[in-house]
């Protein structure tokens, strides 16, 4: 679930499998900077985020809803990936 509309913003996630762990959130933003809350399905509290672009150099940690809000340069793409 990637809610949102703004038109500016294409983004999707994969969670993982036995093969390939982790999963990764991908935001691709043709505006100016932006933020962008998500809920990840598939990971547990305190999970923490890191974007392997590095475009950003924040460490996004989860909430206990598994929710956090993960920011996004102008005209950039970011793949977020557990730190873990």
């Amino acid at each position: 679930d990637l809610p949102t509309d703004d038109h500016e913003i294409l983004a999707w996630s994969r969670s993982g499998d036995e093969e390939h762990p982790g999963g990764l959130l991908a935001i691709l933003n043709s505006g100016g900077d932006k933020e962008m809350h998500f809920t990840v399905a598939q990971a547990h509290p305190g999970q923490r985020f890191r974007d392997a672009m590095l475009h950003s150099d924040q460490i996004i940690e989860l909430d206990d809803k598994l929710s956090a809000v993960f920011p996004i340069k102008a005209g950039s793409v970011s793949v977020w990936v557990p730190t873990e």
